[in-house]
């Protein structure tokens, strides 16, 4: 009977560990984007999602390519975004300090985003339409953020509406 209990308890004690996004043993940035590609890559799979892949682990779906410029690092961008964790589905878009509005879009210096955000929006001329998944190293990491869970890999639907020049040295971004 004892032996049972303790065989129980052990099971339930791998599977607790085994379904849990985060290892109890801290992982390094390379362990922790690896297990984010296969996160992000087999939630694709389980949504029959046909994305592209980038080697930083970042993958898009293009809804709508538009026919504008496309952003570089010096521009300032305005876009539409809604955002989730792949685990906490919750939408986090306006519970963000953004002022996230799905008609006008943020402004904001492409530089100031998290760094996915950075890599697929240069991807993507005004006008685009797309989703974007992101690994948790090029989100918010192993600390997260009031919204986003540790370690948690993102998803953005985004929509790139225009473009500015960006002042750096007045933190400024021109109309």
């Amino acid at each position: 009977m004892i032996m049972r209990r303790i065989f129980v308890f052990f099971l339930f004690l791998v599977i607790a560990v085994s379904c849990s996004k985060t290892s109890p043993v801290p992982l390094t940035s390379a362990q922790q984007l690896e297990y984010d590609i296969n996160f992000i890559d087999q939630y694709l799979a389980d949504n029959h999602i046909d994305a592209i892949k980038l080697e930083s682990g970042v993958r898009y779906v293009i809804h709508e390519m538009g026919t504008g410029p496309a952003p570089t690092k010096d521009n300032c961008i305005r876009f539409t975004y809604s955002g989730w964790g792949l685990l906490n589905t919750t939408t986090f878009d306006d519970t963000t300090a953004f002022d996230s509005n799905h008609t006008n879009g943020i402004k904001s210096p492409l530089k100031g985003l998290i760094g996915g955000m950075q890599i697929g929006l240069k991807l993507m001329p005004v006008g685009t339409n797309a989703t974007i998944y992101i690994p948790s190293g090029l989100g918010y990491g192993p600390n997260g953020s009031r919204v986003v869970l540790p370690n948690e890999c993102l998803r953005f639907d985004v929509q790139v509406l225009q473009l500015y020049q960006y002042n750096a040295l007045a933190n400024y971004c021109y109309e």
